[in-house]
């Protein structure tokens, strides 16, 4: 496991204890609830876990630390729950614009916003942000990590501490409804979007540019009527509201 740690202008890693290199297996019970490769002392190529019964419980591949590509998770009965999609080497990237910080030289515009906002920016390369934490919990050993997401809380951490979104982005509610869909670049929002705040409610729809609200975000009932409107300035401020 790695975690992230800001100070300042600068973004450090540590590394929890892991084998040199090979595979980790993890059997409870007499079964496979976790199977995943190491590197170097670090979770680096594919990883899947197990819930107590056997059930997918989330999948994905880790780049020295780093998830990168699709990285799925599933509810115990079956039904996904989330879909994150993950670039390692744009991560790296911007972290290193971001340990940089010069004052005239960005690569990506997350790093302009940085300049700008500091440690809120940093917060959206964090693994708590991509799955609504407000704190990760930092287990001591990779068992305990699943052990915990098998417990079905309601919570899932992820096997990794950071990490930058760019692609498609999904939350699932448990009945197959869609929570969240839409898609990221270069580690910011972008393009149109839909929320929902429950599977029973209406949800929102409108655009993102640069990771900010633009132009005109509905609101639709359940049935698909609008009911009102929220518009935007190209900054991401609230300009004014449109009832139907």
């Amino acid at each position: 496991l790695q975690a992230t740690v800001f100070t300042g202008t600068t973004l450090t890693e540590h590394s929890f204890v892991l084998p040199a290199s090979g595979d980790v297996q993890v059997v409870t019970n007499n079964k496979l609830v976790l199977k995943s490769e190491t590197k170097n002392h670090r979770l680096h190529g594919n990883w899947s876990s197990f819930y107590p019964m056997a059930q997918p419980l989330d999948e994905g591949t880790l780049v020295k630390g780093v998830p990168d590509g699709e990285w799925k998770t599933w509810y115990a009965g079956g039904q996904l729950r989330s879909l994150r999609t993950y670039d390692a080497d744009l991560y790296l990237k911007v972290k290193q614009d971001i340990e940089l910080n010069h004052p005239k030289i960005s690569r990506f515009y997350i790093t302009e916003r940085y300049k700008k906002e500091g440690s809120k920016i940093v917060h959206l390369l964090n693994a708590g942000y991509s799955f609504g934490l407000s704190t990760l919990r930092l287990p001591s050993t990779v068992e305990e990590l699943v052990s915990a997401n098998g417990a079905q809380t309601g919570v899932y951490h992820p096997p990794f501490q950071h990490m930058l979104h760019h692609g498609l982005y999904m939350n699932w509610f448990e009945n197959g409804v869609v929570k969240d869909s839409g898609y990221y670049k270069e580690g910011l929002k972008e393009g149109v979007w839909l929320h929902r705040v429950n599977a029973h409610e209406g949800y929102w729809r409108g655009s993102y540019h640069n990771g900010l609200h633009v132009k005109e975000w509905k609101y639709y009932n359940t049935t698909g009527k609008l009911l009102f409107i929220i518009f935007y300035d190209e900054q991401g401020k609230e300009l004014r509201r449109k009832d139907y």
